[in-house]
């Protein structure tokens, strides 16, 4: 059997001037971004190649074998009034039984404890993968193999999240995620 999860981010300039530290991946991901992985078969590839355009992106995949690979950071906020804004390209697949593969972009929106309150998954999932929307996690369910552009603001997206008090939200953590299971 074989799996593959592919996530490629261009970039992700948030709110006007950019809150995150490298989120155009201009410099190594090293800098400002924090790396996880569970399992093999994980690679985290900074490069111009995997988008027309001239800039730097991130690919990540996660192959063959269960497990996850995530790029993140945390940042503190002057508030929800933000605008969030991203190109994101997904190929998704898993093949044999229950297996299962998702990968998404997640903001997860954090009280000053560091507490998860809820998240935005602009995703691509396989069949079986079990994200779904609830009163504290928003699915944003992207095409898979296209470039798209993701746009909106944080206070309108966090209408959304009935379960998230707006007011607690005092630092938001944006996590490049990807994650196979069933091999």
């Amino acid at each position: 059997m074989r799996y593959l999860l592919l996530i490629i981010i261009v970039w992700i300039p948030f709110f006007g001037d950019e809150l995150l530290t490298n989120g155009g991946f201009e410099e190594p991901i090293t800098v400002g971004w924090s790396r996880l992985q569970y399992g093999a078969n994980v690679i985290f590839d900074r490069s111009t190649g995997h988008h027309p355009d001239p800039d730097y992106e991130i690919y990540i995949y996660k192959g063959d074998g269960g497990g996850y690979a995530k790029l993140y950071q945390t940042v503190d906020i002057p508030s929800t009034n933000l605008n969030f804004r991203s190109q994101l390209r997904f190929i998704t697949y898993a093949t044999g039984g229950t297996a299962w593969a998702g990968g998404a972009l997640i903001l997860s929106y954090l009280n000053s404890s560091n507490v998860v309150l809820g998240e935005t998954r602009i995703c691509n999932k396989t069949t079986y993968c079990p994200w779904k929307n609830s009163s504290t996690i928003h699915l944003i369910i992207a095409p898979t193999g296209t470039w798209n552009l993701y746009e909106f603001n944080i206070n309108d997206e966090l209408e959304n999240l009935p379960g998230v008090n707006p007011s607690q939200v005092k630092k938001m953590r944006v996590a490049i995620f990807d994650t196979i299971y069933d091999c």
